[in-house]
Order: structure tokens, then sequence, then C-alpha cells
């Protein structure tokens, strides 16, 4: 298990919320648990599981990556028509 140093606080929560755009009842569905316990954890009243965090850290890698694709994809200069 993580390190209690380097576990996801409420803070860490809620932006991570706002990184991904979702509100407390999406990031539930994502997570099989009841939007209740997502605003529990959000406000510090319950530890966020372990395997949460891990879920929660991974949506917010896929999202780094997928938004560094998008600026990629940006700057590529189209190819002249041929």
């Amino acid at each position: 298990m993580g390190n209690e140093a380097e576990r996801m606080t409420p803070v860490e929560l809620r932006r991570a919320c706002a990184t991904l755009d979702v509100n407390y009842t999406e990031l539930a569905k994502l997570l099989r648990v009841s939007p209740v316990t997502v605003s529990m954890w959000a406000r510090g009243e319950y530890r966020i599981p372990y395997t949460a965090e891990v879920f929660i850290r991974r949506l917010l890698d896929e999202a780094e990556t997928s938004s560094e694709g998008s600026e990629r994809d940006a700057n590529i200069e189209p190819e002249p028509a041929g």
C-alpha cells in the first residue's frame, strides 16, 4: 500500500474532479460507489481508499496523455494538397 504521506487528500480529490471535469456523482459512477461516499471523501470525513485513489490517478494520467496528444496534433502542419 501507499505511504500515508503520499495518499490522496480531499483537496487533491476535488482538484482531480475539476481536472477531469466530473462532478461527484459522475466520479461515483466510475468508481461504483455512492455519490455520498465521494462527497465524504472530498470533505475529509472518510479516507479515500487506496484502490479508488489508484483509479483516479490513472484517470488523471490518461487525461494528461490525451491532452498532450491533442496539443501535438494541433501543432502539426497540414500537408499541401498535391
